[in-house]
């Protein structure tokens, strides 16, 4: 299989187990989280404008220990790259939302997501799909408004989804659903 990062077939070519799955969806949770977190102290200590939280699965390449001195850790993770590129891209490439809605999430991880049902126990499956608006299924029921945003990264479009952080942070209660029911809207 080719890189994410550089070959648009990637993408698709891998979806993860139900333990990974559920660990990325914990992740996007926490991210969720950590990002209104931040959202609240800028508005409270007037920091300035509220910032954007890029997400993204990728890859990291493989550093030989003769290498480690020439090539920085940061430069060897491909996700971390595109999701500075992205970020660098900034309002001009469509990375507008309010502060609550400026959860972005790559294509990949938005894809893995996209092929959650059936991965998860029927209570979690039911409480992932009662997150947001009413008439949607997760991980629809994450998403702002708008069409994903794309960009060209890596020599290859990527797109980026917009999703409410409010919402996205009841992912990791939602999991939690076969031991405490489901998540109250």
């Amino acid at each position: 299989m080719g890189a994410a990062h550089t070959e648009a077939s990637a993408i698709e070519g891998w979806i993860a187990d139900t333990d990974v799955m559920a660990t990325m969806a914990r992740f996007v949770s926490a991210c969720a989280i950590l990002h209104g977190a931040s959202i609240s102290r800028e508005e409270t200590e007037k920091l300035g404008p509220a910032g954007r939280t890029f997400v993204v699965l990728g890859q990291r390449w493989a550093v030989a220990a003769s290498d480690v001195d020439q090539v920085p850790p940061l430069q060897a993770n491909v996700a971390f790259a595109e999701a500075y590129l992205a970020d660098q891209s900034g309002s001009r490439a469509g990375f507008t939302h309010r502060p609550s809605e400026s959860v972005y999430l790559n294509d990949f991880l938005w894809f893995q997501l996209s092929n959650s049902h059936g991965r998860f126990s029927p209570e979690q499956q039911t409480a992932l799909d009662s997150i947001g608006p009413a008439d949607q299924d997760f991980p629809t029921n994450l998403r702002a408004e708008g069409e994903p945003i794309e960009v060209s990264i890596f020599h290859r479009k990527r797109r980026f989804y917009s999703i409410v952080a409010v919402n996205a942070r009841e992912i990791g209660a939602a999991l939690d659903a076969g031991d405490v029911g489901t998540v109250a809207r």
